[in-house]
This record gives C-alpha cells, sequence and structure tokens, in this order.
C-alpha cells in the first residue's frame, strides 16, 4: 500500500458538492391539523421536508419518532414510507383521522402542489419535495441512505428562504427556472451538509464518501477533472493506495467498480455539454476524456441508451433553458 493517505479536507468536500447534480422531482406544501396523520408511501427518490411552523413527530418506517420542530430540515431515505403525526390536545391521534398522500410528478410546469389534513387551522405547516442527486449519468450518494438526517436552523438562516425561492421558481416557470431550481436545491443541501459536519457525532450517510478519504480524493478528481487522462494507476495513486485496495474500497463505499464511476461521470457531463446546443460530438468528446468519437458514441450509448441525437430528442432540448418539468 502507498503511504501518505490524504486526509479529508475542504477542498475535497467543495469539488464533490460542486459535481453534485440535484434535481427538484416534485414540490409540495403541506398542512397538517391537529390530531392528523400524514402520511407518504416510500417512493424511489430521497425527500427533503422544512419544518415551517408547528410541531408534529415524523416517523420513518417503524423507527423510533423524530420531534419537529420551526425551522428543522430532515432529508428521509428513498424507498421507505415514512409519516407525519400531529396530536391533538391530549396527546391523542385517532385512526381515523390519517391522509394518505403522495407526491405528484405529473402536474404541469408552475402547478405547486397541495396537500391538507384535516380541516381545522393547520397545527404544522410543512415545504416538502422530492429529489434527485446524481455524480454523472447515475452514480447517486443517495442510493443506499437507510435513516433520516436532520438538522435545526434559526429561522434566519439560508434554507427557509431558498426553500420558499424555490417554491416560487417553479410555480412562476420563467426562463432559466429549471437551472434555478437546480442551484437553491443544491444551496439547501450545502446547508444541510454544513450543518450536519459541524455537529458532534452527527451522520452524513448520503456522503459516506467522505469517511473514506483516499475515497473522496480519487471521486474528487474524476468529477472535477473528467477530461483527464484517469488510468486505475492514477486514481490509486490520487487515493494514495495500491491498485488492488483502491478497487476493493472504492466499490465497497460507492458500489460502482473506478473506471464505470468514471464513465458515468464523463456522461452525465458530455450530457449536459451537448444540451447546450452549440458543441459538436467531437469537441464534446473531447472535453470528457474521450480522443476517438466512436468510443465516446459506444461509451455514451451504454450509459444513455440511445445516440446523442436521439438523446437530445427524447431530452426535448437545453435543461437549462425550460421551465421545470416533473419527471414522469
Amino acid at each position: 500500500m502507498v503511504s501518505g493517505r490524504p486526509k479529508p479536507d475542504h477542498a475535497d468536500f467543495g469539488r464533490l458538492l460542486f459535481a453534485l447534480d440535484a434535481e427538484v422531482v416534485a414540490l409540495t406544501e403541506c398542512r397538517v391539523a391537529s390530531g392528523w396523520t400524514l402520511a407518504f408511501d416510500k417512493a424511489p427518490f430521497a425527500g427533503l421536508h422544512y419544518c415551517t411552523s408547528g410541531a408534529a413527530r415524523l416517523i420513518v418506517g417503524d423507527d423510533a419518532p423524530i420531534a419537529l420542530a420551526p425551522h428543522m430540515l430532515i432529508m428521509t431515505p428513498p424507498n421507505r414510507p415514512y409519516r407525519f403525526e400531529v396530536p391533538d390536545a391530549k396527546g391523542a391521534l385517532s385512526p381515523t383521522r390519517r391522509q394518505e398522500a403522495r407526491f405528484r410528478t405529473d402536474l404541469p410546469a408552475g402547478a405547486i402542489q397541495r396537500i391538507v389534513a384535516g380541516e381545522e387551522d393547520p397545527r404544522l405547516v410543512l415545504i416538502c419535495g422530492l429529489f434527485r442527486v446524481r455524480y454523472g449519468a447515475s452514480l447517486d450518494p443517495f442510493a443506499s441512505m437507510t435513516a433520516p438526517i436532520t438538522a435545526a436552523f434559526e429561522d434566519t438562516m439560508r434554507p427557509a428562504g431558498s426553500l420558499h425561492a424555490l417554491l416560487a421558481e417553479v410555480r412562476e416557470g420563467q426562463l432559466g427556472a429549471r437551472a434555478m431550481a437546480r442551484a437553491l436545491l443544491t444551496e439547501v443541501l450545502i446547508a444541510l451538509f454544513r450543518r450536519q459536519a459541524t455537529v458532534k457525532a452527527a451522520r452524513l450517510e448520503p456522503l459516506s464518501i467522505l469517511h473514506a478519504p483516499p475515497i473522496a480524493r480519487a471521486l474528487a478528481e474524476m468529477t472535477s477533472r473528467p477530461d483527464a487522462p484517469h488510468s486505475m494507476d492514477s486514481l490509486s495513486r490520487a487515493a494514495g493506495l495500491s491498485r488492488s485496495a483502491f478497487a476493493l474500497r472504492f466499490r465497497s463505499a460507492t458500489g460502482r467498480t473506478p473506471m464505470a464511476a468514471l464513465r458515468d461521470i464523463r456522461m452525465g457531463r458530455a450530457a449536459d455539454l451537448l444540451a447546450r446546443g452549440n458543441l459538436t460530438e467531437e469537441q464534446v468528446a473531447g472535453m470528457v476524456g474521450y480522443r476517438s468519437r466512436s468510443s465516446f458514441l459506444r461509451a455514451f450509448r451504454a450509459v444513455h441508451g440511445a445516440t446523442p441525437s436521439g438523446y437530445l430528442a427524447e431530452a426535448g432540448g437545453s435543461p437549462d433553458t425550460d421551465a421545470p418539468s416533473p419527471v414522469r
């Protein structure tokens, strides 16, 4: 094993966050009355929930309840049901006062879903959303998340303003709304990760890569310099590990082999570059580390299931200029 393992630092953390591709899948405003339960079925995406006012408890699956208070931000894991319980004045819940809910992903651009549990004045008000985050085309740091992450903020701090601005961007659907929505979502995630990083013994499960500094360093190299001539040798040197140790630890941390992750990262970047509409396939190939157009096209088809022209036709244009559209 090569000596001198790199330590996690702000530079690695910043490069990994900068490379995150964040996209809003669905947004909703939720209002829950006293004595009511608002229950969401499992979804294939992680969720963000911000308590704007009121008090309640969140239960993910059969886990222990999490107490909610104003200005708390909670990330829920994918593929697990959860519910918000608001006991009445006596601390009781009625089984008949239960609202089953699901996020709508088929709403037209500019529409915001609203979910109301109970006709009385709400005791709990939430901004809730589903989001998708990836490195490149498919490397999802949240896919293995199993437990929620919570962080408490003050009302003057950034998440509240960013989330309200995110709702406004989706509602108004102006030029560049999708790009702005991505930027605001990324800002909320960074605020959550920053807060967690300052809390002793806090869990950062979705960024567990950062608990393996050698892997974080190699992944940061891939994401920040997709055009570089990366290889197993160069990446293992960046990680400060032998080839075999690097391969094992990278797969353990990410669920992918290093070269498969590199290909997906490059192809995710390629899709973004092609969507701009002012670059040729040859130019994009060079910008993501491919010397030949043919090898680039093979990799693109393997990841996206289509040629670049077919992919763009299916996507319906540049994601940076269209208004937000739901994932179907």
